[in-house]
C-alpha cells in the first residue's frame, strides 16, 4: 500500500483507509473501490491524499471485457496487448503525476509491439470505437490516438522511424490535462464557464512542461502535445497559429484526436458512428481547420475498414455496405433486404452506426 495524492486517477483503486470528514464524520471505509463519485466525494471535503492498495489497481473489468469480447479469440493477443497497455500506461501517468522521475523508453517496450500489430491489424484498430462508457476514457484515449497516430503516418508513407515517434506523440498528446482540477475534467464541456474553458485550454501548456522533465522526449513530442489544438485557419489555441507554422506532427495528432473523440463517450457528447466521426473531420478540411493532405487519405482508410459491415442509418433501416463510391466514399452502396440504397441518391440518410 502507498499513499497517493488525491485524484480520478484512482478510480478503481482500494482504499487502505478509513477517511473522516474534518467533523469526524466517516467518509468511506477501509476496502471501498473507488468510485468516480468517491473522489469527487473526497474533494468535496479537502482530502488532498489517501492510501490505497497499489496490487489491487487496475483497468476497470467492464473496460476489459468489453476489448475482449471485441477482439475475440481469433485476436486475444492483440486484445491481451491493448489491455497491458493500457495498465502501463495508468502506472505511468500516476508516476508523473507524483513527480516521481520515470523514463519514458522504459514504458515503451510492450507498447511497440502493440503498435507493431496494430499496423498490420487495422481492422482491430477500428473495431476499438465499439469500446463505450466513460470509465478509464483518459488511457483509452491516449492509447487509441497513439494507435491511430501510427497509422495515419504509414498512410504518409513516412519512415518506420517516423511512425513510431507519431505514436509517441499520440500517446502523450493530453499528458497536460493532469495538471488540471480533476473535477473540470469530468464536467461537461458546453456547460463550462469562460474562466474554465480557459484553464482546460492550458492543458496544452502544461503538457509541454511536463514533457520538459520526462527522460526520453524530445522536442517534437513536446511540440504535438502543445499545439495538437491548433487549427489551420488559427482559430485554434494556445497560440492561434495558421497553416505552416503548426508542426506537421501536432497536425497529425490533432486528426486522430478528433477522430477517437467523436466515436467515444463523453459527458454530454455521446458517441457518433466512424462514418459520422470521418464526415466531421472532412468538414473541418474543407473549412480550413484540419490539413487535407492528412485528412483524405485518413477518411478513406476509415471508411474502406467498413466494406461488408452491418449498418443502421438514421431512419433505422439496416444493411451492409457493399461498395464505395470512389467520388464520395462516405456515402457508399448500402445492401437492404429490400433492395439497394446509394447514399449518394439518397441525400437525407446517413450512417448512423455501425456494427
Amino acid at each position: 500500500m502507498n499513499r497517493k495524492k488525491l485524484s480520478y486517477l484512482l478510480k478503481d483503486t482500494i482504499l487502505a483507509e478509513d477517511i473522516y470528514s474534518n467533523t469526524g464524520t466517516l467518509l468511506l471505509e477501509k476496502g471501498t473501490r473507488l468510485r468516480g463519485t468517491d473522489i469527487t466525494l473526497l474533494f468535496n471535503h479537502d482530502v488532498d491524499s489517501i492510501m490505497v492498495d497499489d496490487d489491487a489497481k487496475h483497468i476497470k473489468r467492464e473496460v476489459i471485457e468489453q476489448i475482449r469480447d471485441i477482439t475475440g479469440t481469433t485476436n486475444k493477443s492483440f486484445g491481451n496487448s491493448y489491455v497491458n497497455n493500457l495498465d502501463q500506461i495508468k502506472r505511468m501517468f500516476e508516476e508523473i503525476e507524483e513527480n516521481r522521475p520515470i523514463s519514458l523508453h522504459s514504458y515503451l517496450a510492450s507498447y511497440s509491439s502493440l503498435l507493431e500489430s496494430a499496423l498490420e491489424n487495422t481492422s482491430m484498430l477500428l473495431a476499438l470505437h465499439k469500446v463505450r462508457g466513460f470509465d478509464d476514457y483518459t488511457y483509452r484515449h491516449s492509447l487509441n490516438v497513439s494507435l491511430l497516430c501510427g497509422v495515419i503516418a504509414r498512410l504518409l508513407h513516412l519512415s518506420p522511424d517516423d511512425i513510431w515517434l507519431y505514436g509517441q506523440c499520440g500517446l502523450l498528446h493530453d499528458i497536460g490535462k493532469l495538471k488540471l482540477n480533476p473535477i473540470l475534467i469530468q464536467k461537461d464541456h458546453k456547460k463550462l464557464t469562460d474562466k474554465e474553458k480557459e484553464e482546460l485550454r492550458s492543458h496544452t501548456t502544461y503538457g509541454c512542461e511536463i514533457l520538459s522533465l520526462v527522460s526520453g522526449t524530445n522536442d517534437i513530442i513536446k511540440e504535438a502535445a502543445l499545439y495538437h489544438h491548433e487549427y489551420l485557419d488559427g482559430s485554434g489555441y494556445p497560440k492561434g497559429l495558421q497553416g505552416d507554422q503548426i508542426p506537421f506532427t501536432a497536425q497529425v495528432v490533432a486528426v486522430a484526436n478528433e477522430y477517437d473523440r467523436y466515436c467515444s463517450d463523453q459527458v454530454g457528447s455521446p458517441h457518433v458512428s466512424p462514418y459520422q466521426a470521418a464526415q466531421e473531420l472532412t468538414n473541418a478540411a474543407f473549412n480550413n481547420q484540419l490539413n487535407p493532405r492528412i485528412v483524405l487519405p485518413f477518411v478513406r482508410f476509415i471508411v474502406g475498414g467498413y466494406i461488408g459491415h452491418n449498418v443502421t442509418l438514421n431512419d433505422q433501416t439496416r444493411g451492409t455496405i457493399v461498395y464505395l463510391n470512389p467520388d464520395e466514399p462516405l456515402r457508399p452502396l448500402v445492401k437492404t433486404e429490400t433492395g439497394y440504397i446509394d447514399l449518394r441518391q439518397a441525400r437525407k440518410l446517413s450512417i448512423i452506426e455501425i456494427d
